[in-house]
C-alpha cells in the first residue's frame, strides 16, 4: 500500500484517462470503437474503485478509546427493571464522550450521513462554529497595504439550534426480567434506526422550521428559487427545464460537469422515480448510452456519485421544484447536543416499561451557494 499522495496521484491519472475516453466518444469527427471504449472504461473504473478503497484505508483515523459506546448496558437494564434507576443521562460532564460515539455509529451506517460534518454543542442553545473556505487567491505587489479581505471565508457561527427528537420504546416485563439474550443491543439497534431515519430524512427534505429543525438540501434549493418569475431569475447553479419536459441523461451530465471541477466532492441526490425517468431516456447517441451504462453499473456520471434516495422528492411537473440536487455533503453541518437523557416511564396497570430517549440535533448546508440543482422552470 502506497502513501495517500501516491494513491491520489494514481486516481487522478485514471480519471484523466476516463475523461479522455468520454471526450473521444463525444467527438463526432473521430471514429471510435464503442465496444473497445466500453471495455476500457470498465477496466479503468474497476481500478479507480480499488484505489479509492486503498486511499480510504490510508486516511482511516486512529480509533480513540471512549468510555461509553452505547445507550444501554445489561447492568443498567437490570437496575431499571428493579426501579433502582429512574433515568440515564449520557454526557453530563459536558464532554462529547458517549454521545459522540453513539452518533458516530448511527451515521457510519448511512452513506449520506457518513459524509456530513457532525459537530457537538454544550446544550440546545449553543450555536455551532462552521469554517468556510477562502476564495481564490490573487497575487499582489510588494509592499501593498490594500489586500482584499475575504468576506465569505473564515470561522463564523451558523444558526444551528438543536431541537428535541424524542423516541419512545415499549419493552415488556418479561423481556426485562426473564433475561432475553442481548436485549441491550437489540434496543440499541431500534433507537439507532430511529435516529438515523430522522437525520437522513431531515438532511434531504427537512423543512427547517421549528417542528422539523433540520433543513434539507432540496428544501434549501426550493426556497432559493421560490421567488423566481422566469427561468432567467434562477441562479447560475440551478439548471432549469420546462414543466412538461422530461429530465434527460444529458441534462444530468450537464449538472455533473458543473460540479465536477469544483474543489469539493459532490454527490447528486435524486428520487427513484426521477432515476426511472432517466432510464427511460430514448436518446440514441453514444454518449447517452455510455452515461446510462455507468449510471446503472456504478451510480455515477462524469465521475460524480449519484445516490437514488427514497426520501428525495418524486418526479413532478410542479413549477420551481428541484428534481436533482448536487451537494458537497461534507459541508452539510449537523449539530448535536453533548448530553442525552433516557427516561424510564412506568404506568399503573401497564406491564410495559417505556424507554424515552431524547437526543437534540439540527442540520443544514453550511453555505447555500454550494448547492447545484436541476429544477422545473416557473410556469
Amino acid at each position: 500500500m502506497g502513501n495517500k499522495f501516491e494513491i491520489q496521484s494514481q486516481i487522478d491519472a485514471v480519471e484523466l484517462e476516463l475523461r479522455s475516453l468520454r471526450e473521444d466518444v463525444k467527438n463526432t469527427e473521430k471514429e471510435v470503437n464503442v465496444d473497445e471504449v466500453r471495455s476500457k472504461m470498465k477496466e479503468l473504473e474497476a481500478k479507480r474503485g480499488s484505489l479509492i478503497k486503498e486511499l480510504a484505508e490510508c486516511e482511516k483515523p486512529v480509533e480513540q478509546t471512549e468510555t461509553r459506546t452505547a445507550l444501554f448496558d445489561a447492568e443498567e437494564l437490570r437496575k431499571l427493571a428493579k426501579g433502582e434507576l429512574r433515568s440515564i443521562t449520557i454526557g453530563t460532564d459536558g464532554g462529547s464522550v458517549g454521545v459522540g460515539k453513539i452518533f458516530e455509529q448511527v451515521a457510519v451506517k448511512d452513506d449520506l450521513l457518513a459524509q456530513a460534518d457532525i459537530q457537538f454543542g454544550k446544550d440546545a442553545l449553543t450555536k455551532i462554529p462552521v469554517i468556510l473556505p477562502l476564495g481564490d487567491l490573487t497575487s499582489s505587489t510588494e509592499g501593498t497595504t490594500s489586500v482584499t479581505v475575504d468576506t465569505d471565508a473564515g470561522i463564523s457561527i451558523t444558526e444551528l439550534n438543536p431541537r428535541a427528537y424524542p423516541r419512545v420504546l415499549p419493552v415488556s416485563a418479561e423481556a426485562l426480567t426473564v433475561g432475553v439474550v442481548d436485549i441491550e443491543n437489540r434496543m440499541q439497534g431500534i433507537f439507532d434506526k430511529a435516529f438515523r431515519k430522522a437525520m437522513h430524512k431531515g438532511m434531504i427534505v427537512g423543512a427547517g422550521t421549528s417542528g422539523d429543525a433540520m433543513e434539507g438540501i432540496f428544501t434549501n434549493v426550493n426556497n432559493a428559487i421560490s421567488a423566481a418569475t422566469t427561468a432567467g431569475d434562477y441562479p447560475a447553479r440551478v439548471l432549469g427545464i420546462g414543466t412538461s419536459a422530461a429530465l434527460t441523461v444529458a441534462k444530468l451530465a450537464e449538472l455533473a460537469i458543473k460540479v465536477g471541477g469544483l474543489d469539493e466532492e459532490y454527490t447528486i441526490v435524486l428520487s427513484p422515480s426521477v432515476y426511472g425517468a432517466l432510464m427511460g431516456d430514448s436518446s440514441t447517441d453514444d454518449s447517452t448510452k455510455l452515461y446510462k451504462e455507468t449510471l446503472i453499473r456504478d451510480k455515477s456520471i462524469e465521475n460524480v456519485k449519484v445516490v437514488v434516495d427514497a426520501y428525495a422528492p418524486a418526479t413532478t411537473a410542479a413549477a420551481k421544484t428541484a428534481l436533482a440536487v448536487a451537494a458537497p455533503l461534507g459541508r452539510y453541518e449537523i449539530g448535536v447536543v453533548k448530553a442525552m437523557q433516557i427516561d424510564v416511564i412506568k404506568t399503573a396497570g401497564d406491564k410495559n416499561t417505556y424507554f424515552q430517549a431524547i437526543p437534540f440535533f439540527d442540520g443544514k448546508q453550511a453555505d447555500s451557494r454550494d448547492l447545484y440543482a436541476i429544477a422545473r422552470n416557473p410556469s
